[in-house]
């Protein structure tokens, strides 16, 4: 199971004038989540099945949970391009009524980055874009 955290969140606007539902930093920190998560399973496995994150619980994946993987990272600091891949989400990637959920341009960016982590990532490249029209 791949898991991505979440994209940015700082153009959310205010809900009831005094409400956010989800604003920066906690898309930005949602990303620990993922690594603690995918971490603790590392380390249970290590230690041969026991578990020692109480709070990730039984992540066995010989037994109980599925094997977990970080997908592609899909956070960035708003309009502020990374320095790897120059990923930036400006506000009209994020929908206008909320501005924290992807617009048409962010549903699109995010398709582009899941479909070309999909064909690149050696765990997945091998099954997901293969091919059966050289047998025919």
């Amino acid at each position: 199971m791949f898991l991505s955290s979440r994209i940015y969140g700082g153009y959310e606007k205010l809900k009831n004038s005094t409400v956010l539902k989800s604003p920066e930093p906690f898309p930005y920190e949602y990303g620990f989540s993922v690594k603690w998560l995918v971490e603790a399973q590392i380390n249970q496995m290590k230690n041969g099945g026991k578990v020692l994150d109480s709070r990730a619980g039984d992540l066995n994946y010989n037994t109980v949970a599925p094997w977990i993987a970080w997908g592609p990272y899909l956070w960035t600091d708003g309009a502020n391009p990374r320095k790897t891949d120059g990923l930036a989400w400006l506000r009209e990637d994020l929908a206008n009524a909320d501005g924290l959920h992807p617009s048409t341009s962010g549903e699109q960016k995010v398709g582009r980055m899941l479909l070309d982590f999909f064909k690149t990532d050696p765990t997945t490249k091998t099954w997901f874009a293969h091919s059966n029209s050289a047998k025919k």
